[in-house]
């Protein structure tokens, strides 16, 4: 019989919910659906203005990662990439 190849886990990150999906990969979801785009396409370290998303466009995509994360986020120019909201999550994880 052939061999099959366990998949591969990254555990660097720490799982989210039951689906085993990272932070990140979480957001990338979000954004990419939002977007209409593939989630190869979505660049965690670009601006979701240089995304082509405005102001409000952010608020509802924050509403989606709060309910899918069972976070609270305050809007804040901070958290204007993938990348700082995945910091910013992982450091106020309960």
């Amino acid at each position: 019989g052939r061999m099959h190849a366990a998949p591969i886990s990254t555990t660097l990150e720490p799982a989210i919910g039951g689906n085993g999906m990272s932070i990140k990969e979480t957001l990338i979801e979000i954004v990419a659906e939002y977007r209409g785009i593939a989630p190869s396409e979505v660049k965690t370290d670009a601006t979701f203005r240089e995304m082509g998303l405005d102001s409000l466009d952010v608020a509802e995509l924050l509403l989606k990662v709060e309910d899918e994360l069972h976070v609270v986020l305050e809007p804040s120019p901070e958290h204007d990439t993938i990348d700082k909201l995945v910091r910013f999550l992982e450091q106020n994880r309960k």
